[in-house]
């Protein structure tokens, strides 16, 4: 009988974002065990439990930004933050970067401040309202009022969800080389 049996999986019904999401806790997880850091290490410098890490690390829940950022600073690397893909990137002028003083915001919040940003901008360049955005999307024109004003930190999801109804492409978060960590790094 032979032991290594091929393994077919269908990820044709995964939807883009659940995807690029489940491309990064892979490979952050792969960046943990090649550098041997164990679970138990890993929950330790993030001050959180090792169960949180397993589950993290299974994608028994769908991880917030924050949390994603947290991981990554635990394994000492940074993260190249969720931005357009080129084809869609809006001029770069230099009113429309967002500078943000590290010391009060922490970079899970540059990166969701940002992204919302670009994507309002986005938005109004294209010349599409808050209605028909909204009605793209299947939610309100308040939801969207919201989003674009940060009432709430939008969910990784939410982000998407936009994105795709202004025909957005995003690029997922990739692993980029820490100061503190030159050791290695994790290529996509």
């Amino acid at each position: 009988m032979d032991k290594h049996k091929e393994i077919k999986l269908d990820f044709s019904s995964v939807s883009q974002w659940k995807m690029d999401v489940y491309q990064t806790i892979a490979d952050l997880t792969i960046y943990r065990l090649r550098h041997d850091i164990t679970q138990t290490e890993l929950a330790g410098r993030m001050g959180v439990s090792q169960s949180v890490v397993a589950r993290f690390e299974r994608a028994g829940r769908m991880p917030t930004f924050e949390f994603i950022y947290k991981i990554a600073k635990g394994l000492g690397v940074d993260l190249k933050p969720l931005r357009f893909e080129p084809v869609n990137q809006i001029s770069d002028c230099e009113e429309d970067v967002l500078n943000f003083p590290d010391a009060v915001f922490a970079k899970w919040e540059q990166n969701v401040y940002q992204i919302v940003s670009d994507l309002t901008v986005y938005r109004l360049k294209q010349r599409i309202s808050q209605a028909e955005l909204a009605q793209r999307i299947n939610t309100s024109q308040s939801v969207i009022t919201r989003f674009e004003r940060l009432g709430r930190i939008p969910t990784l999801e939410f982000i998407y969800r936009v994105a795709d109804g202004l025909g957005v492409r995003l690029l997922p978060f990739t692993i980029v080389q820490s100061e503190s960590h030159r050791d290695g790094i994790l290529d996509r």
